[in-house]
């Protein structure tokens, strides 16, 4: 074999070998969550948010009640399964967390509540943007909501996200 023909196969044996190792990392790193639909982030588009409130939604609450913004506000809705959809308004962001069944959140609607989060402080160039649990949605306020809000309330206190 002459030394051209060999370095030749050794550069293409490295080739296939960094493309194979390449494909197995892809194939072995854990799912990442994807906005739905024609989603780009405020922090894409180079809105700063100024503020995000979280509010908790009943799994029976209507779809519709939940999807329409009603003050020109941009809504980001995290599913019950942590699937996230995203509806761009102004930089005032109401964080819509449905709730299920399940006596407690997801770890899959966590994480992705703290990735919308993170996002959209990125978004506005701030360690973390000022989040707000509403009222309506905060059992310190009113002892009567589910114990999914419960557990949303403690999960966003623990994280310090929320005083």
């Amino acid at each position: 074999m002459t030394a051209d023909k060999r370095n030749t196969s050794i550069v293409v044996a490295l080739i296939l070998s960094m493309t194979v190792g390449a494909q197995v990392l892809l194939w072995l790193e854990p799912g990442t969550p994807r906005w739905q639909g024609d989603v780009s982030l405020i922090a894409e588009r180079a809105i700063p948010i100024q503020e995000v409130e979280v509010v908790y939604v009943r799994p029976d609450m209507s779809d519709d009640a939940v999807l329409v913004p009603d003050d020109g506000r941009s809504l980001c809705v995290v599913s019950a399964e942590g699937q996230p959809a995203w509806s761009a308004g102004d930089p005032r962001v109401r964080l819509a967390v449905v709730g299920s069944e399940a006596d407690r959140l997801s770890n899959e609607q966590k994480r992705t509540l703290l990735w919308a989060l993170q996002n959209m402080s990125r978004a506005s160039g701030r360690d973390l943007v000022p989040v707000r649990l509403a009222v309506d949605s905060d059992v310190r306020h009113n002892e009567a909501l589910p114990v999914q809000a419960a557990d949303l309330c403690d999960f966003l206190l623990r994280k310090q996200i929320i005083e």
